[in-house]
């Protein structure tokens, strides 16, 4: 079984599209709003065979360790995004939310009482991608898809795991799916404050790094 990581805005969604068709609808979504709370051990334990019967994927916003003890032989896997462009997705995506919307920190940016700079500098939004992968050593997931590299990383993993596409996107490219045309208010940091959210971004930056060295070694290895 496949336990597929979610960081917000990284593609996850178009990555779940595809496990999901590929797998044949096998995949049980996990998209709780509370990260933090003690994880379900108990409970897993007593499922742990109905799920590894009905599911070939677990998906969705969750950290590592939320099923690390009940699940720790399965296949961990989940999208990098360069930290500087996900923190201004996630920050654009906030923008976008209605007036009067959500608690810290949406109401604060929404009524412009926090800027980009200091949304980076919450730790886990600026290294939310080391937050999420806390609690396993990197070489032991799986695979890790790039966004920027998206299409790449996804042949790879078709590769790796003999995985077939069965989505009406397959032989086409990249699904299109989730994509907003429109957006009512949209933030472009200048160069200063990209180095600004770069330097608040330390332990992502480290992280897809890495990444990106091992999504390389991989091209070699299977094309």
């Amino acid at each position: 079984m496949f336990i597929s990581i979610h960081i917000p805005k990284t593609a996850g969604t178009t990555v779940a599209y595809i496990l999901d068709y590929g797998t044949n609808r096998r995949i049980f979504y996990d998209y709780e709003e509370d990260y933090d709370k003690p994880p379900p051990t108990e409970y897993l334990n007593r499922h742990r065979e109905f799920i590894n019967d009905k599911f070939d994927v677990i998906h969705g916003h969750f950290l590592y360790k939320k099923y690390a003890s009940a699940f720790p032989d399965e296949k961990y896997i989940a999208t990098l995004r360069h930290p500087v462009s996900r923190v201004i997705s996630q920050y654009n995506h906030i923008l976008d939310e209605p007036p009067g919307t959500g608690a810290w920190p949406t109401a604060e940016i929404l009524s412009g009482d926090m800027d980009i700079v200091e949304f980076a500098g919450i730790y886990n939004i600026g290294n939310a991608q080391s937050v999420f992968l806390d609690g396993r050593r990197f070489e032991d997931y799986a695979h890790i898809f790039i966004t920027e590299r998206l299409e790449q990383s996804i042949a790879l993993f078709q590769k790796k795991f003999l995985f077939a596409r069965q989505d009406v996107y397959a032989g086409q490219g990249l699904p299109k799916i989730n994509i907003r045309s429109t957006r009512q208010r949209y933030y472009k940091p200048s160069k200063a404050e990209e180095q600004e959210i770069f330097k608040r971004t330390r332990d992502d930056n480290e992280l897809y790094a890495k990444a990106i060295e091992r999504h390389k070694a991989e091209v070699k290895k299977y094309f």
